[in-house]
């Protein structure tokens, strides 16, 4: 007789259902082994076939989550008693603390630095700060840790240490992405420029705006997909220098699924990974920077070490300041009017994918530390 498949419970409070990492990677790998269930706000009908989802609502609110969404989740999670607990807020490490009063085994995905988003709490006072800090001692002690980067490895081999921690990226999965892989860009028509993730000031949207102003100058049929959700209000955005200038090829596709906005991809020519240096984003690669490389797309990205070790090393792309339009747009320049280093740097993108960042090397810790966890 086959033994039944061990019982794993994925709970998020703000990702959603189209989360790259929690989704895409985490969930689709572990639901081969595991019987899997996931607990993420307003789940997308077309993941009722894919994987087994549970619906919460969606509130933005961290305040109204943890006071109306945190007892249904906690309501949800109990009754299922599942092998393993693995969430991926902070906001739940109470959650996952009174699981393990029960004996549960308890997993703690961490996506950030949180001792840097900590300090950089500045709407928050400091019981509250404390209290966090306290909280994220606890995770430390009491969790199976899992880290997004190797960056922030070190919080946790010093003081109280994490009992047992992997680093797993969020590097591509081949697999998905190979569909979208384009050779030889430079031959596309047109000089489309692509970019995905959250549209904000911290994300330099500033800048980029200036900068494709200054580029249109040099290239006029240039045009700039962005896809992914606004996090400044459109009357700010409409506010922004040079925003009258090229608002006519910034085209917003707002929140969108990865495989329709990496079909637009396969139209365009050079990606844009732009972050300004603040806190967490040093430390942390773009995920967006790994995705461009595997579809064949030179990356534009900021000059922060951890990014130029990747980008400069394998000559993928071009690192530029990040408050600095002109150098954006120079960078830009170069690539769209080079072909031939265009597609030097796409097929080495392709090349640093398969044999150092993608998601196949990853999950094969991934599942090993499930091992672990239930040997």
């Amino acid at each position: 007789m086959t033994e039944p498949r061990k019982k794993v419970l994925h709970i998020t409070s703000c990702h959603f259902s189209h989360d790259s990492r929690i989704v895409y990677r985490e969930c689709l790998t572990l639901s081969k082994i595991y019987d899997l269930k996931v607990i993420i706000p307003e789940p997308d009908k077309d993941w009722i076939n894919k994987l087994d989802m549970i619906g919460i609502p969606k509130i933005r609110s961290p305040f109204w989550r943890i006071v109306l969404i945190h007892p249904l989740i906690f309501f949800k999670a109990f009754i299922r008693n599942v092998d393993i607990y693995h969430f991926h807020d902070p906001e739940l490490i109470p959650l996952g603390l009174v699981l393990k009063i029960f004996r549960k085994n308890v997993v703690f995905d961490i996506h950030e630095n949180i001792e840097e988003h900590i300090k950089s709490m500045k709407k928050t006072g400091f019981l509250f700060k404390g209290v966090y800090h306290y909280l994220h001692i606890l995770s430390k002690k009491y969790f199976h840790i899992i880290l997004a980067e190797e960056s922030y490895r070190k919080y946790y081999i010093q003081g109280e240490k994490a009992t047992h921690l992997e680093v797993i990226q969020n590097f591509p999965p081949q697999v998905f992405f190979k569909k979208f892989c384009v050779t030889h860009r430079s031959q596309l028509g047109g000089n489309d420029i692509f970019y995905i993730g959250n549209v904000s000031i911290n994300r330099a949207i500033d800048v980029i705006i200036r900068s494709i102003a200054m580029l249109r100058n040099k290239i006029p049929d240039v045009r700039v997909h962005i896809f992914g959700q606004l996090n400044i209000p459109f009357s700010d955005l409409e506010k922004l220098p040079c925003y009258e200038d090229v608002k006519d090829i910034l085209i917003f596709y707002h929140r969108t699924r990865p495989d329709i906005a990496y079909e637009m991809a396969k139209n365009c020519k050079v990606g844009l990974a732009i972050l300004k240096p603040l806190g967490n984003y040093l430390g942390s690669y773009t995920t967006k920077m790994f995705e461009y490389m595997s579809v064949g797309m030179p990356v534009i990205t900021s000059n922060f070490p951890l990014y130029k070790d990747v980008i400069e090393k394998n000559n993928v792309g071009l690192c530029v300041n990040p408050e600095e339009p002109k150098e954006i747009s120079d960078a830009l320049f170069q690539i769209l009017s080079n072909a031939k280093l265009a597609d030097e740097m796409g097929e080495n993108g392709i090349k640093s994918i398969e044999s150092n960042y993608n998601w196949e090397l990853e999950a094969n810790k991934l599942t090993e530390f499930y091992k672990f966890i239930l040997d």
